[in-house]
């Protein structure tokens, strides 16, 4: 049986107005695959993986910060993680299904990082790259982020 959610007429035109609105560089949506969750996107970039061309996005969930990209991901290159501007990088807590970056033990300093910063540089390795080349260095802006962050707060309060 499928649960219908009824939102007043209100709150329904606040949440598209969320969406719509979120700025350039993020926007927030609903969670398609679990509709009383939000997700923070960063806009799509597209980078060579050493073989192909591939997408890579960042997706802010609340509990953790994801490295979506198309390649497989390979944890053996020295100097992958995240880092806002010129602080601390941040390493890769684990890669789900092999193509997604996963950030979570540190996700309340990388978000107040993004809040405050101006660039995000994420740097990857993708296998198989046979003989190992190096790293590919993907960078995102955070400008609008803050924005975003209070509209993806508003959004968790109309989906819950």
């Amino acid at each position: 049986m499928k649960k219908i959610i009824l939102i007043p007429i209100g709150l329904f035109f606040q949440f598209v107005s969320l969406i719509a609105f979120a700025g350039d560089n993020w926007k927030v949506r609903i969670d398609p695959d679990d509709r009383s969750r939000c997700l923070m996107e960063s806009v799509t970039h597209v980078v060579n993986d050493g073989q192909s061309e591939t997408s890579v996005k960042l997706v802010y969930t609340g509990d953790a910060l994801y490295a979506a990209t198309k390649s497989n991901i390979d944890l053996e290159y020295r100097g992958i993680g995240l880092q806002v501007d010129r602080l601390e990088q941040h390493p890769i807590d684990e890669v789900y299904m092999k193509k997604t970056a996963v950030f979570a033990r540190n996700i309340d300093k990388i978000n107040k990082q993004f809040i405050d910063g101006i660039n995000a540089k994420l740097t990857l390795g993708f296998w198989p790259l046979l003989p190992k080349t190096k790293t590919h260095v993907i960078e995102f802006s955070l400008i609008g982020y803050t924005k975003a962050y209070q509209q993806f707060l508003n959004c968790q309060k109309v989906a819950n």
